[in-house]
Protein backbone atom coordinates (compact mmCIF):
# COMPACT_ATOMS: atom_id res chain seq x y z
CA UNK A 1 0.00 0.00 0.00
CA UNK A 2 1.16 3.43 -0.69
CA UNK A 3 1.65 6.52 1.26
CA UNK A 4 -1.73 7.85 -0.45
CA UNK A 5 -3.83 5.09 0.17
CA UNK A 6 -2.45 4.53 3.22
CA UNK A 7 -3.62 8.13 4.24
CA UNK A 8 -6.93 7.94 2.50
CA UNK A 9 -7.88 4.71 4.05
CA UNK A 10 -6.71 5.91 7.64
CA UNK A 11 -8.93 9.20 7.03
CA UNK A 12 -11.99 6.91 5.93
CA UNK A 13 -11.70 5.18 9.23
CA UNK A 14 -10.72 7.59 11.78
CA UNK A 15 -14.10 9.73 9.77
CA UNK A 16 -16.24 6.49 10.26
CA UNK A 17 -15.01 6.27 14.11
CA UNK A 18 -15.66 9.67 15.26
CA UNK A 19 -19.03 9.37 14.24
CA UNK A 20 -19.83 6.09 15.96
CA UNK A 21 -20.07 3.95 12.93
CA UNK A 22 -18.12 0.59 13.74
CA UNK A 23 -15.90 -1.18 11.96
CA UNK A 24 -16.15 -4.79 12.38
CA UNK A 25 -17.67 -6.97 10.06
CA UNK A 26 -19.77 -10.45 10.57
CA UNK A 27 -17.70 -11.85 7.24
CA UNK A 28 -14.53 -12.10 5.66
CA UNK A 29 -13.71 -9.19 3.17
CA UNK A 30 -11.36 -7.96 0.63
CA UNK A 31 -11.64 -5.33 -1.67
CA UNK A 32 -9.84 -5.46 -4.72
CA UNK A 33 -9.64 -1.53 -6.06
CA UNK A 34 -10.16 -0.99 -9.53
CA UNK A 35 -6.85 -0.59 -11.37
CA UNK A 36 -5.19 -1.31 -14.47
CA UNK A 37 -2.18 -3.00 -12.84
CA UNK A 38 -4.19 -5.49 -10.54
CA UNK A 39 -3.13 -9.06 -12.08
CA UNK A 40 -5.33 -11.43 -9.35
CA UNK A 41 -7.96 -11.88 -11.84
CA UNK A 42 -7.28 -13.23 -15.62
CA UNK A 43 -10.00 -11.07 -17.49
CA UNK A 44 -8.93 -12.95 -20.77
CA UNK A 45 -11.25 -13.92 -23.71
CA UNK A 46 -13.20 -16.89 -22.01
CA UNK A 47 -14.24 -15.00 -18.67
CA UNK A 48 -12.93 -14.46 -15.50
CA UNK A 49 -10.27 -16.56 -14.13
CA UNK A 50 -9.27 -16.25 -10.13
CA UNK A 51 -7.65 -18.49 -7.68
CA UNK A 52 -8.67 -18.65 -4.69
CA UNK A 53 -5.10 -19.27 -3.22
CA UNK A 54 -4.36 -15.58 -4.37
CA UNK A 55 -4.34 -12.93 -0.87
CA UNK A 56 -6.77 -10.80 -2.65
CA UNK A 57 -9.22 -13.64 -2.75
CA UNK A 58 -8.68 -15.77 -0.08
CA UNK A 59 -11.40 -14.60 1.85
CA UNK A 60 -13.80 -16.61 -0.64
CA UNK A 61 -12.03 -20.17 1.26
CA UNK A 62 -14.53 -19.08 4.32
CA UNK A 63 -18.25 -19.51 4.14
CA UNK A 64 -19.49 -16.29 4.60
CA UNK A 65 -16.58 -14.47 2.94
CA UNK A 66 -16.57 -12.40 0.53
CA UNK A 67 -15.17 -10.22 -2.15
CA UNK A 68 -15.98 -6.57 -3.75
CA UNK A 69 -13.70 -6.86 -6.89
CA UNK A 70 -13.91 -3.71 -8.62
CA UNK A 71 -11.21 -4.44 -10.82
CA UNK A 72 -13.43 -6.82 -12.46
CA UNK A 73 -16.95 -5.31 -11.75
CA UNK A 74 -17.73 -8.02 -9.58
CA UNK A 75 -19.47 -9.15 -6.34
CA UNK A 76 -18.68 -12.63 -4.90
CA UNK A 77 -19.62 -14.33 -1.59
CA UNK A 78 -19.00 -18.01 -0.62
CA UNK A 79 -22.30 -19.23 0.26
CA UNK A 80 -22.11 -22.63 2.26
CA UNK A 81 -18.58 -23.49 -0.04
CA UNK A 82 -20.26 -22.28 -3.27
CA UNK A 83 -19.36 -19.31 -4.91
CA UNK A 84 -21.36 -17.07 -6.52
CA UNK A 85 -20.59 -14.06 -8.33
CA UNK A 86 -22.65 -10.68 -8.95
CA UNK A 87 -22.00 -7.50 -11.27
CA UNK A 88 -21.10 -4.82 -8.58
CA UNK A 89 -23.26 -2.54 -10.37
CA UNK A 90 -26.50 -1.74 -7.92
CA UNK A 91 -29.83 -1.80 -10.24
CA UNK A 92 -31.09 1.53 -8.80
CA UNK A 93 -28.59 4.11 -9.67
CA UNK A 94 -25.21 1.71 -10.91
CA UNK A 95 -23.26 2.12 -7.91
CA UNK A 96 -20.38 -0.09 -7.58
CA UNK A 97 -18.03 0.87 -5.20
CA UNK A 98 -19.89 1.15 -1.99
CA UNK A 99 -21.10 -2.49 -0.80
CA UNK A 100 -21.14 -4.25 2.73
CA UNK A 101 -22.15 -7.48 3.43
CA UNK A 102 -23.52 -9.14 6.43
CA UNK A 103 -25.61 -11.96 7.87
CA UNK A 104 -26.67 -13.03 4.60
CA UNK A 105 -27.14 -10.22 2.28
CA UNK A 106 -25.67 -7.38 0.54
CA UNK A 107 -26.44 -3.79 1.12
CA UNK A 108 -25.57 -0.68 -1.35
CA UNK A 109 -23.80 1.91 0.52
CA UNK A 110 -25.23 4.28 -1.76
CA UNK A 111 -29.02 4.52 -1.16
CA UNK A 112 -29.65 1.27 1.10
CA UNK A 113 -30.68 -1.18 -1.54
CA UNK A 114 -30.25 -5.06 0.04
CA UNK A 115 -29.88 -8.04 -1.79
CA UNK A 116 -29.69 -11.73 -0.74
CA UNK A 117 -26.50 -13.72 -1.44
CA UNK A 118 -28.36 -15.14 -4.29
CA UNK A 119 -28.97 -11.67 -5.60
CA UNK A 120 -32.27 -11.08 -5.40
CA UNK A 121 -33.97 -7.91 -4.06
CA UNK A 122 -35.17 -7.88 -0.06
CA UNK A 123 -35.22 -4.13 0.19
CA UNK A 124 -35.37 -0.91 -2.10
CA UNK A 125 -34.86 1.29 -3.83
CA UNK A 126 -33.81 -0.84 -6.53
CA UNK A 127 -36.70 -2.53 -8.06
CA UNK A 128 -34.79 -5.43 -9.20
CA UNK A 129 -31.99 -8.06 -7.86
CA UNK A 130 -28.40 -8.15 -8.86
CA UNK A 131 -26.98 -9.44 -12.56
CA UNK A 132 -25.75 -12.79 -11.62
CA UNK A 133 -22.82 -14.30 -13.18
CA UNK A 134 -22.16 -17.30 -14.22
CA UNK A 135 -19.43 -19.72 -12.07
CA UNK A 136 -17.21 -22.35 -12.35
CA UNK A 137 -14.75 -23.49 -10.22
CA UNK A 138 -12.34 -26.86 -10.41
CA UNK A 139 -10.04 -26.81 -7.22
CA UNK A 140 -9.37 -23.39 -5.91
CA UNK A 141 -9.86 -22.06 -9.50
CA UNK A 142 -12.88 -20.02 -10.52
CA UNK A 143 -13.80 -19.19 -13.57
CA UNK A 144 -16.60 -16.48 -14.20
CA UNK A 145 -18.46 -15.45 -17.05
Amino acid sequence: MNKRDFIKNTGAAALLLSLGIPLESCSSETIIPASPNNNNGNNGGNGITIDLNSGSYSALKNVDGWVLDQANGLLLVNVSGNINAFSNICPHQGCTTAWSYAGTKFTCGCHGAEFSNSGSLIAGPATRGLTQRSVSRQGDILTIS
